[in-house]
């Protein structure tokens, strides 16, 4: 199984975190992927 995983901002950080938590849980044999922009918001905040 492949995952894509979009982050929309542009925090690298974030996007370890989202690959590593991700990872932790995924079976062995599923191919994780975590992308963000190259151009916009460091983060996204929700209220």
């Amino acid at each position: 199984m492949k995952i894509l995983m979009i982050n929309p901002n542009t925090s690298s950080e974030m996007n370890r975190t989202m690959d590593t938590v991700a990872k932790k849980y995924a079976l062995p044999q599923t191919q994780i992927t975590t992308v963000s922009p190259l151009d916009g918001p460091i983060y996204c905040q929700c209220l």
